[in-house]
């Protein structure tokens, strides 16, 4: 297959690299380290991944604690999604199996009904480095943000069973995917994190809002998708056919050029849905829409973030874009 390029995706959005970048970054390689979630040899490669400056730009008025908290829980996450197929590499039902037990290991971690004694019992470097990590979240967040975002999780790893087993027979739909990929691209716990990363806690009554609901899920939609687009290349190298190209080229019987733009229209559909509502959103009271004015600047930073990250600051995704025609 000839090498795909992508067209440049409307994000008319200013994206904004957190003052703290550069020593999160310098605590954030230590952390990995320290926690042996790297091998000698992978580190050059995590080193180039540069997620702690894909964080920075998610949370960009953080607290260099803060920030810290959420460059190492980021960077865990993507070291697992990295991994986890290397990891599971038996036959199909014993594959399923090892992942169905990382996850149930992986809840009890952060399940606030159980308090680990110690991290003795896991060998593991994940769980471990996921308590330590849980450790200092759970010391900044609310009790009731704590029981919400441990559902998060869930949603993450049921979205990642249901993408395995979608590998062994036909491919969803582009309605399907686009409804579970927020979550397989854990775009929900981006969004999620904002509580108590920005110190930006949006009530439930308002987070609850139909125009807010769907507000932060064409935000999601948006993220996700550039992301399909980015890591194309990436993912027809190993045979991932989980991507939203893929789902559009099976699903509708067109060629991969074809597919792209699709895709690349479904993203900027998503962005101009975003700007429509944030132009109707509700009104409370004047401090829950201050909070909800920065959680909406927030989202556009995200956008804009993600694709400013994707362009220039990590080694993750090769692509190449397209030229435009004058």
């Amino acid at each position: 297959m000839k090498n795909l390029t992508i067209p440049r995706l409307y994000c008319p959005f200013s994206s904004v690299l957190n003052p703290h970048t550069d020593a999160v970054k310098q605590h954030t390689d230590q952390w990995v380290i320290k926690f042996g979630l790297c091998f000698k040899e992978d580190f050059e490669r995590y080193n180039a991944n540069n997620y702690s400056a894909f964080t920075a730009r998610f949370y960009p008025n953080a607290d260099y604690d803060q920030l810290c908290i959420a460059s190492d829980l980021v960077a865990l996450l993507f070291i697992v999604d990295d991994h986890i197929d290397s990891q599971f590499a038996e036959s199909a039902v014993e594959k399923e199996f090892a992942l169905r037990q990382f996850i149930e290991k992986f809840m009890t971690v952060i399940n606030p009904k159980i308090e680990l004694q110690t991290t003795q019992q896991f060998e593991n470097p994940v769980f471990i480095a996921l308590a330590d990590v849980w450790s200092r979240l759970i010391c900044i967040s609310r009790d009731e943000w704590i029981r919400s975002f441990v559902k998060e999780i869930e949603y993450i790893f049921a979205a990642a069973i249901w993408e395995y087993q979608n590998s062994f027979k036909q491919l969803p739909g582009v309605e399907e995917y686009l409804e579970k990929r927020r979550y397989a691209g854990a775009a929900n716990v981006s969004l999620a994190l904002i509580q108590p990363i920005e110190k930006n806690y949006l009530p439930e009554f308002a987070k609850n809002h139909v125009i807010i609901q769907k507000l932060s899920e064409a935000a999601c939609n948006a993220i996700c998708i550039s992301n399909d687009l980015f890591s194309l290349s990436k993912e027809q190298l190993s045979g991932d056919k989980h991507n939203l190209p893929s789902i559009i080229k099976n699903e509708q019987n067109v060629t991969w050029e074809e597919a792209v733009l699709l895709t690349a229209e479904i993203h900027d559909t998503e962005v101009n849905k975003f700007i429509a509502l944030s132009k109707e959103l509700p009104s409370f009271d004047e401090e829950t829409d201050q909070i909800l004015k920065r959680y909406t600047n927030i989202l556009e930073l995200q956008m804009a973030g993600n694709i400013a990250w994707s362009e220039s600051e990590t080694a993750r995704y090769p692509f190449t874009y397209a030229s435009v025609v004058s």
